[in-house]
């Protein structure tokens, strides 16, 4: 199956089951959120404050 036959399939699977769709809107949902700017930029401050705590350790 190519690509574009693999689309179809998931397009027509997703329009034709109510809940599946509703489950894929969750996760899409919940990705967005986890890399939202505001979550990207708190992971970097986590990490630069672990290596800072680190260093001081030394």
């Amino acid at each position: 199956m190519d690509n574009v036959q693999q689309m179809a399939h998931w397009i027509q699977h997703y329009l034709s089951n109510q809940q599946a769709l509703e489950a894929l809107m969750a996760s899409t949902l919940e990705a967005r959120l986890a890399y939202s700017e505001t979550a990207v930029w708190q992971a970097w401050q986590n990490w630069l404050a672990a290596i800072a705590e680190w260093r001081q350790a030394k």
